[in-house]
């Protein structure tokens, strides 16, 4: 009978904080710096962005051979030698492999509840346009 008791109350509150305005007692718990770090890093699609920006330094290396007063062969070889060069940058600094050292600078530069608030704004309808027009601004 306790069991039940215990059962009803909570499903009773959970429906409470699920249909009324976000009290004290009904928010989520705040994220530490960390958590929110990673939570803006997402929020920023910096995934994106950071894969974007690497693609496209990849072909302003390849662009520069274009101007070059070399031979074919050289060219092609000078582009394989790049190439080969890229691939290993790019999967050593993957943003699967740099997220963590992202996440770690910007919970060491920001507390928890500036992160909170930078997410706020990111989470906006003002922030997501500027979210989705960064690859525009970068070029």
């Amino acid at each position: 009978m306790k069991f039940h008791i215990l059962l009803i109350s909570m499903v009773l509150f959970i429906a409470g904080c699920s249909s009324v305005p976000e009290t004290k007692e009904c928010s989520p718990a705040p994220l530490d710096a960390t958590a929110a770090a990673e939570k803006l890093l997402d929020v920023l699609e910096m995934d994106k962005n950071f894969n974007a920006a690497m693609q496209q330094a990849v072909q302003m290396q390849s662009g520069m051979f274009d101007q070059m007063d070399i031979s074919a062969e050289e060219k092609a070889a000078a582009e394989k030698s790049m190439k080969d060069a890229m691939a290993v940058t790019l999967e050593k600094f993957s943003w699967a492999n740099m997220k963590g050292m992202f996440v770690e600078i910007y919970a060491e530069v920001f507390t928890a509840e500036e992160l909170q608030g930078i997410i706020e704004f990111y989470e906006s309808p003002e922030g997501q346009k500027f979210v989705q027009k960064q690859p525009q601004l970068m070029q």
